[in-house]
């Protein structure tokens, strides 16, 4: 069960139960499982870290146990992944063959450092796959719903917070404007 995942898994759950995710009783929870014990001084808390928004995104997997939550939770990574891939493919001039996609898609897949993202349930696969995604729907016009998946990135500031104001900028200098308008509502609600 993936290390980066259960904590928020716990904390989402307590979220969604009207409780604290950061509270006290739920590091101690996620101490239990990751040490078997309470954490020492100077040792990592495993604390819920993330904005309570993450809950929207975990919401789901909430309601299952927390083993098929991981399962759950890698599947979508897995598949996030391959969004991923899909969308570099994309974005490669001309039409790729069938080999050029097959190695992209093997450098990728088989990267010892993916693989540990993905079997320790990290979110930052999710966060990327966001990001590309809302370029992508910016590219075919679809403003609102790259707004929403622009705000979906703030689960993890510290990948999101230069991206999206970058991001944030093109969009308002190129006049896509309801890209802005989308993403600042989202938010409103995220952190209402």
């Amino acid at each position: 069960l993936g290390v980066d995942f259960y904590p928020r898994w716990v904390g989402s759950r307590a979220f969604w139960r009207g409780e604290s995710p950061y509270s006290l009783e739920v590091d101690r929870e996620t101490q239990s499982y990751v040490f078997n014990r309470p954490a020492l001084p100077g040792e990592d808390t495993f604390g819920f870290y993330y904005p309570a928004h993450i809950a929207v995104v975990l919401g789901p997997l909430t309601l299952l146990s927390a083993r098929a939550g991981a399962l759950l939770w890698t599947a979508v990574t897995w598949a996030l992944l391959g969004v991923l891939v899909f969308l570099i493919i994309r974005s490669v001039p001309g039409r790729a063959s069938p080999g050029l996609f097959l190695l992209i898609a093997l450098s990728v897949f088989f990267q010892r450092s993916i693989l540990l993202v993905v079997l320790n349930g990290q979110y930052v696969l999710f966060v990327l796959a966001c990001w590309g995604l809302a370029y992508y729907l910016v590219q075919h016009k679809q403003n609102a719903a790259a707004g929403f998946l622009l705000a979906l990135t703030t689960i993890k500031p510290s990948l999101s917070v230069l991206p999206l104001l970058v991001f944030l900028w093109w969009v308002w200098r190129t006049r896509r404007r309801s890209v802005v308008l989308s993403f600042l509502v989202t938010c409103g609600l995220f952190f209402a």
